[in-house]
């Protein structure tokens, strides 16, 4: 409790040592003020955070059933909104989306995963080029190059795995998937969901745990992934892969009657997808991590990983935004059905290090498909995002 006392105080102190040296930069002008800090320059181009939060509103237009975002500066909440319901008429109790509301984060989960082994790895004094191997259980039989996976490659989606025997993260699929020899030819990117669903398997290895006369390895690691993902981010965040009482459900859209889809208890599935977080726990998880309080910023230690290369070593990310404002980097989530793939599920984190913004937001239907879709799923929410983020911008007056 007191380590958690002093992280609040530290962020709070932060904060406020912001808002007390823009005062002092930007003069006792009450309007210079209040219009310094609500935008952000660089490079000689200024955004408003309420120009990016209305883009996105217009954009979407009302055409979902519901969604809800954060936009964050330096770890400060600048702009946020909630629309439509988080289960309709159709799901008693019909229930507002708010930005507590909490709803299975669908593949958001791998960078919190991500985060917190490379936080274990460095406590570990383990490297994330290391071999996986030792970290998974004795009594696994494993594929020919399977030894030769490193942290790092899994954190990237370049080692080589494909979990072609089923889509499903369980223990006993990802134990199949282990046997499987890794073909050099397949260690280029290619996203899988077990990369970072054997995290749920290895952290708890990584963390001594001793699985002799152990029955159910799989429930006994499942338990411990998320004892350690608690250590880590509660209480700020209350880690669990099991809905609670009426949680967000997901829908088409319009949804006329159709009933929601609960995505249900991912505990045996964690790792890759699952947690359920509302998007005011997804701002929290942002602001600490561009604080710096996850992941140094700086390190004299060969085997932490810092803020900074994880951004740039894309560990736990999707992609980088083209963009002239800064690098962003970019983790997108969707759950959906059919084929093509339809979301009806879709969250979104991004961080801008270079000017100090992020964005964080889930939507429960699919949204208006964007004519110059270019990333995740049609009717998804980053396109959507990406495109109002980039008409936000205007030369500095």
């Amino acid at each position: 409790m007191q380590n958690t006392l002093s992280r609040t105080r530290r962020a709070r102190t932060i904060l406020i040592f912001v808002i007390l040296v823009g005062t002092m930069i930007f003069g006792c002008n009450p309007a210079t003020i209040n219009q310094n800090l609500s935008r952000t320059c660089y490079k000689g181009n200024c955004l408003e955070y309420a120009t990016w939060g209305q883009k996105i509103d217009s954009t979407i237009n009302q055409q979902a059933v519901g969604y809800a975002y954060i936009i964050i500066n330096n770890g400060l909440q600048e702009t946020t909104n909630a629309f439509g319901k988080a289960r309709t008429s159709s799901d008693a109790p019909e229930t507002a989306m708010t930005l507590d509301v909490r709803s299975d984060a669908a593949s958001v989960t791998k960078t919190m995963t991500a985060v917190a082994a490379l936080k274990l790895l460095a406590a570990k004094n383990v490297n994330v080029t290391s071999s996986i191997s030792p970290y998974l259980p004795k009594s696994w039989t494993l594929g020919q190059g399977v030894s030769a996976i490193t942290f790092a490659e899994l954190l990237t989606h370049t080692s080589g795995i494909r979990d072609t025997l089923s889509p499903d993260t369980s223990y006993a699929n990802l134990k199949k998937t282990m046997a499987q020899d890794i073909l050099p030819a397949n260690k280029v990117y290619t996203y899988q969901n077990a990369n970072f669903a054997l995290f749920r398997i290895m952290i708890p290895y990584l963390n001594g745990f001793d699985d002799t006369n152990v029955q159910d390895i799989g429930a006994a690691t499942d338990q411990r992934y998320l004892d350690y993902m608690n250590s880590v981010y509660a209480p700020d965040i209350k880690i669990t892969c099991k809905p609670g009482l009426n949680p967000v459900l997901s829908y088409p859209y319009p949804p006329g009657s159709t009933h929601g889809t609960d995505w249900g208890d991912w505990t045996d599935l964690c790792g890759s997808g699952g947690l359920q977080l509302s998007v005011h726990d997804m701002g929290v998880f942002m602001a600490h991590l561009m604080l710096g309080t996850y992941l140094p910023k700086t390190s004299n230690n060969p085997n932490e990983v810092t803020l900074p290369t994880m951004v740039s070593k894309m560990y736990g990310w999707d992609y980088n935004w083209p963009t002239t404002y800064g690098n962003c980097v970019v983790k997108n989530g969707d759950l959906g059905f059919g084929t093509p793939f339809v979301p009806w599920l879709s969250s979104l984190y991004v961080y801008c290090p270079d000017t100090g913004l992020a964005f964080v937001g889930l939507a429960n239907s699919t949204l208006p498909v964007m004519p110059t879709h270019s990333y995740g799923f049609n009717g998804a929410l980053d396109d959507i995002v990406f495109q109002s983020y980039t008409a936000s911008w205007k030369p500095q007056n």
